[in-house]
């Protein structure tokens, strides 16, 4: 799986894998109660870190995830307007990349569901803006572990 991937990295795992046996393989694994979200991202985090050379510099994006849950039978979050009804996750990634902005892997991933309507009052921020901050915060803190798990002095040049 993990030469397939690297071969021809798809961002799916049906653009992934051709044939029907190493994407049904594939299905599996993700499904296994055995295959942990975090180690798997620690594992992607700790090889970026491991090809870095230098400075490098740490990208975050966020976005959304709308998933289509007409029975409301799945424990996921509104996405965009409540009115409409949208569901969905909120996703926060990161990206490490050299000084030639060359990335280098993925050390950090978070989702959530968001479980409150988010209004503005009287100008004042909204708390979900607050909550998705506390999210850039944490996956921040999760790149700085995956960079240096013992949690020492931090390395010269990054």
């Amino acid at each position: 799986m993990a030469a397939c991937l690297a071969a021809g990295p798809a961002g799916t795992v049906t653009g992934t894998f051709a044939e029907s046996a190493a994407r049904e393989g594939a299905f599996r694994w993700l499904a296994s109660g055995e295959v942990k979200s975090d180690a798997v991202v620690d594992a992607l985090g700790r090889a970026a870190f491991a090809r870095a050379k230098g400075r490098v510099y740490c990208a975050i994006d966020g976005s959304s995830l709308r998933l289509t849950d007409r029975a409301l039978s799945r424990e996921i979050g509104h996405n965009g307007s409540w009115r409409f009804g949208a569901r969905g996750l909120q996703v926060m990634t990161s990206v490490l990349m050299d000084e030639a902005g060359t990335p280098l892997g993925v050390p950090g991933v978070r989702f959530w569901a968001r479980t409150e309507r988010s209004r503005r009052y009287k100008g004042r921020p909204r708390q979900t803006a607050k909550t998705e901050m506390c999210h850039g915060v944490g996956i921040l803190r999760d790149v700085e572990m995956r960079r240096d798990p013992s949690g020492g002095g931090r390395a010269p040049g990054r």
